[in-house]
């Protein structure tokens, strides 16, 4: 069966059967919470939650939102994608399911984009072989995101950098020592603790280049209010980890991540940029790795978008695709002649 809800509330009930099958997708951004959470967010008026059963078992979901309106015809993405531009996946647990999704989708008559989502997901084969009507599809690569596969002990992790990045590592570590006593707090806070962490860790953050840009999320509304609730809720569950760099006690890094799939994710990261010379965000995501290996973790994924300074780590990279699908209807028409448009602006810029 394939119902399709507009309010996470309506289907609070399958929360813990939505979250068993994120499983096998192994992200937690795609989780019943950080759903919930973009959903307050952004208030939406054009969302649509979509689940498929099976002996009333989830085995297949994802929950779209509008993020473009032309006359009266709807473009659709998965839930959050535009405020947050994370990697993304649509939920299921096996081909069968993965077509069955995908099939609900263009059943909408209406035209939908997937952005960053794992480029090996057989989109346009299933499209091609299941889908009768007629359709146009198109694909391409965008930038991916950066992972580690982590050793069982922090020797042996450092033991494969190169000596120049491990140099590199004592060089930025020293400069900081030269200003004072250097702290590193990394917590996992009771939900009686994580209000004034996270308050802690915006400020850091509207201390860098992004207040000046209006990036920050103590200049963004819709930000303070997803990550603020999500992080709540992550600390409610034990799964919130925050780490903070100090200099004679003075925060001057932080980062916020989530502990969870036997990894530590990255969700945020900043800096006082009056320290910038001292690299304070190096010196502290060596620390969340040294965590994250001491927990046993296996992996530590830095979530956002390709970037040189995490090159020092010798990362491997997640490669991933943005998909657009229009239906032979007016609809799909008026979108796909603005997204050729907006292309060919681009281009021209």
């Amino acid at each position: 069966m394939t119902y399709i809800n507009s309010t996470f509330s309506e289907i609070n009930n399958l929360k813990k059967q939505w979250n068993q099958i994120t499983q096998s997708n192994k992200t937690p951004l795609i989780s019943f919470e950080y759903f919930k959470c973009c959903e307050n967010a952004l208030n939406t008026k054009h969302l649509k939650i979509i689940t498929i059963t099976n002996n009333n078992n989830i085995i297949a979901a994802t929950a779209l939102t509008s993020n473009r309106k032309i006359m009266f015809f709807d473009r659709y993405e998965i839930l959050g994608s535009s405020l947050l531009h994370e990697p993304s996946n649509l939920i299921y647990n096996n081909r069968f399911s993965l077509e069955k999704i995908l099939i609900t989708l263009t059943n909408l008559k209406s035209p939908f984009v997937l952005q960053r989502i794992p480029h090996n997901i057989p989109i346009r084969e299933i499209l091609n072989g299941k889908n009768n009507e007629k359709f146009i599809y198109m694909e391409k690569n965008t930038i991916g995101s950066q992972y580690l596969n982590l050793e069982s002990d922090i020797g042996s992790f450092e033991a494969q950098l190169s000596s120049k990045r491990r140099s590199d590592l004592r060089r930025v570590l020293k400069k900081a020592k030269s200003l004072g006593k250097v702290t590193i707090d990394i917590l996992k806070p009771s939900l009686h603790e994580v209000d004034k962490l996270i308050q802690l860790a915006f400020e850091i953050e509207n201390s860098s280049w992004k207040s000046e840009n209006s990036s920050s999320i103590l200049k963004n509304k819709q930000l303070k209010y997803f990550f603020t609730c999500y992080f709540k809720k992550l600390s409610t569950n034990n799964k919130l980890v925050i780490g903070f760099l100090k200099i004679n006690d003075k925060i001057i890094a932080m980062q916020i991540a989530q502990d969870e799939f036997n990894k530590i994710w990255l969700l945020k990261i900043g800096q006082n940029d009056n320290f910038k010379k001292i690299s304070p965000g190096i010196i502290l995501t060596h620390e969340m790795i040294k965590y994250a290996i001491s927990k046993k973790r296996q992996g530590f994924e830095f979530l956002g978008s390709q970037e040189r300074w995490i090159e020092l780590w010798k990362p491997k990279v997640h490669q991933y695709k943005v998909c657009a699908y229009y239906p032979a209807n007016l609809s799909g028409a008026v979108h796909l002649v603005t997204d050729t448009l907006n292309r060919i602006i681009q281009k021209l810029k």
